[in-house]
């Protein structure tokens, strides 16, 4: 496994601006502050492998970002979702904990696999 530097700064500077706009679309709830870090955190988390991330194998990173591309297509549209509807804690903690845990464990399990 192997982390560019370059992709993963981008990665970084992606995930702060989209933050930011997630964060002022929501900034009328008293609870963006928690609905900005919970972003932040399952941005980075799924935008890291997607952008920066390689494997040994091309068919594992090409599954790879393929699949940490569309968990961060998902957690931009439940932070999206829950700034302009309203953040409900209990509700947005469970989701977004369920994703990140999913998604953790499916690339943990493509670093892991050394036989294709």
């Amino acid at each position: 496994m192997k982390i560019s530097a370059i992709p993963a700064v981008l990665a970084v500077v992606l995930t702060a601006a989209l933050t930011y706009l997630v964060h002022h679309i929501g900034s009328s709830d008293a609870d963006s502050t928690l609905l900005a870090i919970g972003t932040a955190l399952s941005l980075l988390l799924t935008l890291l492998p997607a952008m920066a991330m390689s494997l040994e194998s091309g068919r594992l990173s090409v599954n790879l970002k393929v699949w940490s591309g569309t968990m961060f297509l998902l957690a931009l549209i439940v932070a999206f979702c829950f700034a302009a509807l309203g953040v409900h804690v209990p509700t947005y903690i469970a989701l977004e904990t369920l994703l990140l845990v999913v998604h953790l464990l499916v690339v943990w399990k493509f670093t892991e696999n050394k036989r294709v």
